[in-house]
């Protein structure tokens, strides 16, 4: 969706991967959408180190579960979103 408007994106399948670019530059994102459930540690530990790199990145955690509990995640400033892979397009489309 995002691609299709003419948004720049680029994806991962590993969260180390992005872990290491925003390490090495931190303000390249704007916006990072990390899936609940990834190889070698899940999203909300994702969140949590890509939080501590960087305040200056919108993040996002998006499941198809519907038990995630995010509160705790939002009230911290952890993430700045949680979103239901249902409600994902619709999401995406009001960017």
């Amino acid at each position: 969706i995002l691609k299709q408007r003419g948004i720049k994106t680029d994806c991962y399948t590993n969260p180390m991967e992005i872990l290491s670019v925003v390490q090495n530059k931190p303000g390249r994102y704007d916006l990072i959408l990390l899936d609940l459930d990834m190889p070698e540690m899940d999203g909300r530990e994702a969140a949590s180190l890509l939080r501590s790199l960087t305040r200056d990145v919108y993040l996002v955690l998006m499941s198809g579960r519907e038990d995630v509990e995010t509160q705790p995640m939002l009230q911290s400033g952890v993430i700045d979103r949680f979103v239901p892979k249902t409600d994902l397009t619709d999401f995406l489309n009001s960017l």
